[in-house]
């Protein structure tokens, strides 16, 4: 009982540093706020003409928006201080083995996550904004609103970075032998099906965009299936 009040006590400890810490670069960042969201913004920014530009169509908008971009890039920024509190509260209950691997998990897993939001940002959000608006009737002007705007590359920064987990998500597996080497290799012709339709929903509807996403996340698969050949 005494160790588990003692766990708790810890737990609560490093929960109330990771919430400092997120604190303190939230109100940083909230100083530079329209600088953030412009950052957000570039995406569609440079597919804009002369004549088209962002809206608000909401009075508060232009206070809120940029706050909550600061807010959401705090979080993002945040990521590695949340990883290595929870290291540091599990590692007293790890083998030396069971280190090493978790530790590993823990970095490859944030590695992957921030490699999937710049692939979103740099390569697909872009292209997406070029597709449409190369495809967008002549007699339509693109205004985009920039709380809507703001939300939906939220979300697809979101969406890339945890789908870029799978590689994690499959040695996991592996190791606790939820799946075998042998179970991988029947779900693969699954798996690629499943890593287009991923493509089809979440892209432009043009092949070249929906196979950007659709072949990173097949390779994450294999990546994941081939570093798991280790842990079995």
């Amino acid at each position: 009982m005494k160790n588990n009040i003692q766990l708790l006590i810890e737990l609560r400890a490093r929960i109330l540093r990771v919430l400092i810490m997120w604190g303190s670069i939230a109100a940083l960042f909230s100083y530079f706020s329209n600088a953030i969201y412009e950052g957000f913004a570039l995406p569609v920014l440079h597919q804009l003409t002369p004549h088209e530009h962002l809206i608000a169509t909401e009075i508060t908008s232009p206070f809120f928006v940029p706050l909550q971009s600061a807010i959401v890039l705090s979080v993002y920024v945040c990521i590695p201080v949340l990883l290595y509190q929870l290291w540091q509260f599990v590692l007293p209950a790890l083998y030396q083995k069971e280190k090493k691997l978790v530790f590993g998990l823990m970095l490859s897993g944030a590695i992957l996550f921030y490699v999937g939001t710049a692939f979103a940002y740099f390569i697909v959000l872009p292209m997406m904004f070029r597709f449409l608006a190369h495809f967008s009737p002549a007699q339509v002007v693109l205004m985009p609103d920039i709380s809507a705007y703001f939300n939906f590359v939220s979300r697809m920064l979101l969406a890339f970075g945890f789908a870029f987990e799978v590689p994690i998500v499959i040695i996991l597996l592996l190791w606790l032998h939820i799946l075998s080497q042998e179970q991988c290799k029947k779900m693969r012709p699954y798996v690629i099906v499943g890593c287009f339709i991923v493509g089809m929903l979440l892209t432009p509807p043009d092949v070249l965009s929906q196979t950007l996403l659709a072949v990173p996340l097949w390779g994450l698969f294999e990546l994941g299936v081939w570093v798991g050949k280790f842990l079995e």
